[in-house]
């Protein structure tokens, strides 16, 4: 589909261990050949500035010793990131990635292999593989700056008294010296190369001549000490790559499945879920919720998930001959929790009264466990009505074999003569905040609850899907209401369920999925279901949920804006409303530049023209209320009604960390609080009292609520 999946083959794990173990040679290779390039340009600027403290043999061994533990810790630093990266391409799936890395270092491990097998090259300048695997120090700038200026053709050996004392004495020094081509006891056959202070200086010759002695027999005692078996060193490196590829094997195995969570952050990988257990287990159904269809009083949206796969059973006894699958829901206006400990069909299907077939779509994206969502169209439906709905699965003898709760829920007035109240927020989070709200949401008994986006936060990672599964039995637990009801969700995506904004469709995982909107979606494919849809709450509002160019261009919903504010203008819809994510008018200075041009081009003209009473806006965290705005002024005398933008999504998230932007013309109220809008509609006009007489009553009225419960700002529109 388009999206990255993580990998579930002992080849990509191959990938991922070869990845790791030739990038962990890398760092070391690349630091000590900068080092020795830097020495070779500028041995000049070694002695200018180190030629003071390498007059004392005991500060240059204490310097060597520092510069030996900071090589280590370079090591072991190199090594940890370019292995985090490997297994986070290994974890997150990104197996093509992978193997690009093996190719590409493939190439620089035969480099290192060259500096290993030759052996004379590495005597005269240091050998690569004494860093890696011999556990000797890495050869110093100053050494090898030095070292690479005085050394000519062969070894070259120079005493010194104060380092061969250090070595035990002298009685070994004609024992050093007996190779062809080194120097005498005496030392009168050293040739020094000048160097750049020596030419510029003559009467330092001497003091930088000591100061090179000094240096060449410290490098010397380095490189008499290491391993001159070429056998040996073969030995330890075989031996450190069997143990880096053990190492990372078992690194890599645990790290597949990466799962990175936001708000708060979280991680984990299939190793971990392995021993979780699961939200959804077998014969059984879990996360049963409601959404709001295309009219709220006249139908309800049932969904329900599953591990266990529906099938399309023979006819039963007493089911629907058009039925094709073997989940229903039943529905009625009156409660038989009873009924459903016996699972007598016929009793169940009597009480109820109310059947609807499910239709379901697996859940792709989820690996380790099979999911499925089952999906009831409850129409028709009367106004203004409680009902309680069951989900259930029937075998093919039409039996059930498992149910949910019964859960409670009500139908919108459609009339005018009833007032009622709902809720709205964004960017939910997971901590404590969020939970604190849902609980203050469900206080206020909403008949639904409005989400604009960034719901539960899992990135659109196909290894989050546990994130919503959390999400999931938060809703339940905290927005059921004190008199029973489950609240319906009427939902805008956000850029946190895509992965980022101007994303394709395939790469929204579980929002198209788990919410549907509009009766039939269940049959439609996930790829075509839409992610901007209408909404009519009877026939007092209005709610177009739009998408600010998460999936779908601004510019492409400009005709399905025009079309639903003419017809709910004409139909005498007194409140239209728009729910979106990116704000049209940020209340920080907005890094979406792009879609706030393109929603004040192309939204912002048919919103003013066609009477949008509010539109409520997200995705910035921050308590915002705008001044009435038309055409991008704002409103005057003689101007008509204008267009308040409140926002900007904050049920739960804990401010933001960008600076808001108080001084904006456009602001009239903001503060940087988490929130959730309570709005209450009350209209009190009557369709049949033919008098030409409206009632003041007819007004939207919005209260910003806080954490526990205060109401810190309000908004009333009137309607004649």
């Amino acid at each position: 589909m388009g999206v990255s999946t993580y990998p579930t083959t002992y080849y990509e794990y191959a990938l991922g261990v070869c990845g790791q173990v030739i990038l962990s040679f890398v760092a070391p290779l690349v630091f000590s050949h900068l080092v020795y390039g830097v020495s070779l340009a500028r041995p000049d600027l070694v002695q200018k500035y180190l030629g003071t403290w390498t007059q004392h043999p005991s500060v240059v061994r204490v310097f060597l010793h520092a510069y030996t533990l900071l090589s280590y810790a370079t090591y072991v630093v190199s090594w940890v990131m370019l292995s985090c990266l490997v297994l986070l391409a290994v974890g997150f799936g990104h197996v093509h990635w992978a193997a690009g890395t093996v190719l590409i270092s493939t190439m620089l491990i035969m480099a290192l292999w060259y500096k290993v097998i030759d052996f004379d090259r590495s005597k005269k300048y240091g050998s690569m593989l004494d860093h890696l695997v011999s556990g000797r120090s890495t050869y110093s700038l100053i050494e090898m700056g030095t070292m690479m200026t005085e050394t000519k053709k062969g070894k070259t050996h120079i005493n010194h008294p104060i380092l061969d004392e250090d070595k035990g004495g002298d009685e070994d020094e004609g024992e050093d010296n007996k190779d062809e081509g080194e120097v005498d006891e005496r030392g009168d056959d050293i040739e020094h190369a000048p160097s750049a202070d020596s030419i510029s200086s003559p009467d330092s010759h001497h003091q930088q001549d000591d100061m090179r002695t000094r240096l060449l027999n410290i490098l010397q005692s380095y490189l008499d000490t290491a391993p001159t078996s070429l056998r040996s060193r073969m030995r330890l490196f075989v031996v450190s790559l069997v143990a880096f590829i053990v190492v990372s094997f078992v690194a890599c195995y645990i790290s597949v499945g990466l799962c990175v969570e936001v708000q708060p952050t979280s991680y984990s990988t299939a190793f971990t879920r392995y021993f979780q257990p699961s939200y959804c287990p077998n014969g059984e159904i879990c996360h049963f919720y409601f959404t709001v269809p295309d009219d709220l009083s006249t139908s309800l949206i049932a969904s329900f998930h599953s591990s266990t796969k529906p099938t399309k059973p023979t006819l039963g006894r007493w089911l629907k001959t058009y039925s094709l699958f073997s989940g229903l829901c039943l529905f009625g206006t009156s409660s038989h929790k009873e009924l459903l400990v016996k699972q007598d069909i016929d009793q169940l299907r009597l009480a109820y009264g109310g059947l609807a077939n499910a239709s379901y779509i697996r859940v792709t994206g989820i690996e380790e466990e099979e999911r499925y969502v089952s999906s009831c169209d409850l129409s028709p439906l009367a106004a203004n009505t409680t009902y309680y709905v069951v989900g259930m699965f029937f075998d093919q003898q039409g039996e059930p074999v498992f149910s949910s709760d019964e859960l409670k829920v009500r139908t919108a007035p459609a009339n005018r003569t009833s007032s009622y109240s709902f809720v709205t927020g964004g960017d939910m989070s997971m901590d404590e905040a969020n939970m604190m709200l849902m609980q203050e949401a469900a206080k206020t008994e909403p008949l639904f609850a409005m989400v604009g986006g960034d719901i539960a936060y899992d990135n659109a990672f196909p290894q989050c899907y546990r994130r919503w599964d959390r999400w999931f039995v938060r809703w339940r637990d905290y927005l059921t209401t004190p008199l029973g009801y489950s609240v319906p969700m009427l939902l805008a995506i956000g850029n946190h369920e895509a992965g980022g904004f101007m994303v394709q469709p395939q790469d929204i995982l579980y929002y198209s999925a788990y919410f549907p909107h509009a009766l039939g979606s269940g049959t439609v494919d996930v790829l075509e279901r839409k992610t901007y849809h209408r909404h009519n709450i009877g026939r007092s509002v209005t709610i177009l949920s739009l998408d600010s160019w998460v999936v779908t261009p601004m510019a492409d919903q400009v005709d399905f804006i025009r079309s639903n504010l003419q017809d709910a203008t004409s139909n005498g819809v007194p409140f239209t409303l728009a729910i979106y994510h990116a704000s049209l008018y940020p209340s920080v200075p907005s890094w979406e530049h792009l879609i706030v041009t393109d929603g004040r081009l192309y939204w912002e003209p048919l919103f003013s023209s066609l009477g949008l009473t509010a539109a409520f806006e997200n995705h910035y965290h921050v308590y915002k209320r705008t001044f009435p705005i038309r055409n991008g002024h704002l409103v005057g005398d003689g101007d008509g009604d204008g267009v308040v933008y409140l926002g900007d999504g904050a049920w739960g998230i804990q401010g933001t960390d960008i600076p808001i932007v108080k001084d904006s013309w456009w602001i009239d109220k903001i503060e940087p609080v988490p929130f959730i809008y309570k709005v209450t509609v009350n209209d009190g006009g009557s369709d049949d009292d033919n008098q030409g007489n409206i009632s003041n009553d007819r007004k939207l009225y919005v209260e910003a609520i806080g954490l526990d419960g205060p109401v810190f700002d309000t908004w009333t529109k009137y309607r004649p």
